[in-house]
């Protein structure tokens, strides 16, 4: 069992399946919770113990002709500072928003980017707070908070550019739901989704994808501030929720 934040940090990952990564190190870094109360549920004190770690990488070792071109070419891109060798791809960002305001909307201002790093995608997931350090609760249920309406906004970009008006207690939440099933097509360039989640289950416990990857490129500032604003059709929204918003942007290494 994990936590929230662990199951959102473990949606998506970056594929090298197609490229490769020469003269490069590696490290594997673990960041251990204060507490292992997240972990399980049930009315025991536990201890979780790390005895082994496998990390499987593939390995592929070219033949000499070809390692010597490789080796030439990194040698010219280390010697010019133009000639450097740039490697894009996507990383992740995980924000929480501690509570969300008990009113009927609320504004989460949660960082300011470079252009360099514009968000792609960002998945949400709304969690009651008692369900945090709580062995009698599951760290790993979402909830769908009374949520109505969930706007991202890069500058003045708004996403989606369609309202969800959503309403969970009549199951009308599609708009979201295939904004859900949708993420693994576009990301991993799948032409077929498996969802983890099927319609039923993302009606209890749902995570709201954005897809923001079809930017205009044609107008460029040097920075992007990212909110989220969400909305809910009753007075207010119900209290003690907390929100986990997980970033992928793009980003860049010479």
């Amino acid at each position: 069992m994990y936590s929230a934040a662990d199951y959102l940090s473990s949606i998506s990952w970056v594929s090298l399946k197609t490229k490769g990564l020469i003269n490069v190190k590696q490290e594997l870094i673990l960041i251990l919770a204060r507490t292992f109360k997240n972990c399980y549920v049930g009315d025991v004190e536990a201890n979780i113990v790390i005895d082994k770690i496998e990390w499987k990488i593939r390995h592929v070792v070219p033949e000499d002709r070809l390692k010597l071109k490789f080796m030439s070419r990194i040698n010219k891109s280390s010697t010019s500072p133009a000639g450097r060798i740039k490697v894009p791809y996507r990383m992740w960002d995980l924000y929480e928003l501690p509570k969300l305001r008990e009113t009927s909307s609320d504004i989460w201002a949660i960082k300011t980017s470079t252009s360099l790093e514009r968000p792609r995608y960002v998945i949400i997931g709304f969690q009651s707070i008692d369900n945090c350090d709580n062995t009698e609760k599951d760290a790993s249920v979402f909830m769908n908070a009374d949520v109505s309406d969930i706007r991202l906004y890069l500058n003045s970009d708004v996403y989606p550019y369609e309202r969800w008006n959503m309403d969970f207690t009549k199951k009308l939440s599609a708009p979201a739901y295939y904004a859900y099933i949708n993420f693994q097509r576009t990301y991993y360039g799948k032409e077929m989704s498996e969802p983890m989640l099927n319609f039923t289950q993302f009606l209890q416990t749902p995570l709201f994808v954005i897809d923001c990857s079809h930017q205009s490129e044609a107008v460029k500032s040097s920075t992007v501030d990212i909110k989220l604003e969400f909305e809910t059709r009753k007075s207010t929204f119900p209290s003690n929720v907390k929100v986990y918003a997980l970033i992928l942007h793009d980003s860049l290494i010479k």
